[in-house]
């Protein structure tokens, strides 16, 4: 909103200075931007308004909308100068006063979404780094939240980064309406879901919404059929066994790739939460990259443990079950997603396919290059489509097959090495041995570690086993014994792993953190660097890190770092790893909520031609600010 104090009555005209005026003006609106009067949407390069009496003083108002890209020449910056002609027509007589205001055009912020049993810090670092390298001063916001929940518990995290932005620069009297949003697997899906919430189409973005561009990563538009084919297999281990149903869940939460909180049954081809997603219409202007990954690899070696460091262990142990996941991997795809899902109906030239496999995509150099160029290409641009059609194909999908093995409860295999309280240093080895109890003879054993492929040793059942490089702290070692009859076996040993080089740094990614609604739980990636200058992710509990809430009426804290958020305020939580801490300011400011209740009316209306109905509503609002109005729709 442009405000314009006059010592007389008059007219104010405000324009954008074109070429040969004074000012970077370009003479092209989409790198100049737009003026108009206030209530209307500005499409226009000047604007003539009569001034008004406001307490006593002469004022004239207008709307300047900041243009849909900076000039090439501030491809490498986040920031452009810009200024407006402004001039005065006074009382009959007066010769007219002009001068020039000085503005500043920032582009929006970029708020990457991780995915599916992931973190910011993971999915995005190169991606991060090298953004903010090529536009220097370009705001990134990473928010983190619980990876493997259901979508509905995740719908409003990208709502809430971009009200944390607005926030932030309305300390810096900036305006900002939109974000730029890119997400890889799973934040795709939710910034998508995010882009189809009616409410965010409001009068203060021109019912634009909140999304300025939308880029998505290997992301499941129409699902995949491994969460599908998991899915399956959980359903036949639960109806025949719920206690190794069990076993397999707890193991997978120690991996940190829990199947049974939400997000992978909303995976699913055939699932609601998809078929949701593709009946429900988005406008954001929205771009696709797809991995097709060509080379061939099992997801049950090496290899494929570097691919697919997630799934992996999860193929591995059905594998063992006797039971295949492997025919349920699309034949093109990215080891995870098929190309068509990736894409999610859109086409050229609004899609890009590249060679690569799904975790990690985002960080790939083809995939950077090719979201920095996006990042520089105006929104109305061709590459550019007016968001996702509606529907999917479903993509080809075969069951799995395999039996269920019984689990034994007694006689199972028996860990021997290492021993109880065994620790060993990060990147070092370990002795492992085992036996098969008093039961059935033990015929193999499947050694599982976090961040390490998993291992099947044969009979004399021992090995040595490599401690990752990246491991520190308290770790379980899981080991699944097979057994002559055919049942399974389980067992655990915690091992202590340690490192030579002293902790000298500890950093909170981010350091900032807003949280706009209840029940919004959130953390930050907490990195430890070492003196070797190796990096390790300490954020969990059982690496050494503990959290405290400087104030836990406004925020409290779990062991593992997660925010929960209680009253309006600004606190700092503290996370500490030994002699070194990092301070995370956290910023609770709830939204007011709107409970809106139809009232005098049933469930459906019928109108014939003529006839009319009265609506009648009532609205309270629930938040710090009672006065503030809300959105109602009506369908």
């Amino acid at each position: 909103m442009l405000r314009i104090t006059t010592s007389d009555t008059g007219t104010v005209t405000v324009s954008i200075p074109g070429p040969g005026d004074d000012g970077p003006a370009t003479g092209v609106p989409a790198r100049d931007g737009w003026l108009g009067l206030p209530g209307g949407k500005p499409d226009a390069s000047s604007v003539t308004v009569s001034t008004t009496n406001v307490g006593g003083k002469n004022m004239a108002f207008a709307v300047y909308r900041a243009p849909e890209e900076l000039p090439p020449e501030y491809n490498d910056v986040a920031t452009a100068p810009m200024s407006l002609k402004v001039r005065f027509d006074g009382p009959s007589g007066t010769d007219p006063a002009i001068s020039y205001v000085a503005i500043r055009v920032d582009r929006p912020p970029v708020i990457v979404m991780h995915g599916l049993y992931s973190n910011p810090s993971e999915a995005f670092g190169g991606f991060r780094y090298a953004i903010k390298n090529q536009m220097s001063g370009l705001r990134v916001g990473l928010p983190s939240y619980a990876n493997a929940a259901h979508f509905a518990d995740n719908k409003a995290q990208l709502g809430n980064q971009i009200d944390w932005f607005r926030a932030d620069l309305r300390k810096e009297k900036m305006a900002m309406t939109q974000a730029d949003v890119f997400g890889h697997s799973m934040g795709g899906l939710l910034s998508r879901i995010w882009a189809g919430v009616k409410a965010t189409h409001n009068r203060t973005n021109y019912y634009e919404g909140d999304i300025n561009r939308l880029v998505t990563i290997d992301s499941l538009h129409c699902g995949s059929p491994i969460a599908d084919a998991v899915w399956l297999w959980r359903q036949s281990v639960g109806a025949v066994n719920s206690n190794l149903l069990a076993v397999i869940d707890h193991w997978l939460a120690k991996l940190g790739t829990p199947p049974d909180i939400g997000a992978l049954e909303d995976f699913r081809v055939f699932g609601p939460a998809i078929d949701e997603i593709t009946r429900t219409f988005t406008d954001a202007r929205s771009h696709t990259i797809a991995g097709n990954y060509t080379i061939s690899v099992d997801l049950c070696t090496p290899a494929g443990f570097v691919a697919e460091p997630f799934i992996a262990p999860l193929f591995c142990v059905a594998k063992f079950f006797d039971f295949d996941l492997t025919v349920s991997i699309p034949t093109n795809s990215d080891l995870l997603v098929g190309v068509d899902s990736q894409l999610g109906g859109l086409v050229s030239p609004a899609v890009d396919i590249f060679n690569h496999a799904h975790s990690g995509a985002a960080n790939k150099q083809q995939v950077i290059d090719t979201c920095i160029g996006l990042l520089r290409t105006r929104p109305s641009s061709t590459v550019f489509a007016q968001g996702f059609p509606f529907g999917c194909n479903p993509p080809p999908y075969t069951p799995p097959t395999g039996t269920v093995p019984t689990l034994r409860t007694s006689g199972g295999v028996l860990i021997s090495d290492p021993p109880p309280g065994a620790s060993a240093p990060a990147g070092g080895t370990v002795a492992f041995g085992a036996t098969g109890g008093s039961g059935s003879a033990l015929t193999k054993v499947l050694v599982t570690f976090p961040g390490t492929m998993p291992v099947e040793v044969a009979d004399p059942f021992t090995a040595t086993l490599t401690i990752p490089s990246g491991a520190y702290g308290t770790v379980i070692l899981t080991v699944f014994g097979k057994h002559a009859d055919g049942s399974i076996s389980t067992a655990e040993r915690t091992i202590t792993v340690t490192t030579t080089a002293a902790l000298t740094g500890l950093t909170a990614d981010p350091p900032d953190i807003g949280m706009f609604s209840r029940g919004h739980r959130e953390r930050a990636f907490i990195e430890g660097t070492f003196a070797d200058s190796s990096k390790r992710d300490l954020t969990a509990a059982s690496r050494g890190t503990t959290y405290l809430s400087g104030n836990t009426g406004i925020v409290t804290v779990d062991a593992d770092g997660w925010l929960t958020p209680v009253a309006n305020g600004t606190t700092t939580v503290t996370a500490t790893n030994g002699a070194k801490s990092a301070p995370v300011s956290v910023t609770v400011a709830f939204v007011p909520e709107s409970d809106l209740a139809l009232t005098g009316l049933g469930a459906a209306i019928v109108l014939f031609a003529g006839e009319s109905a009265v609506l009648s509503f009532s609205a309270a609002n629930h938040g710090p600010d009672p006065a503030r109005p809300a959105s109602v729709f009506v369908d």
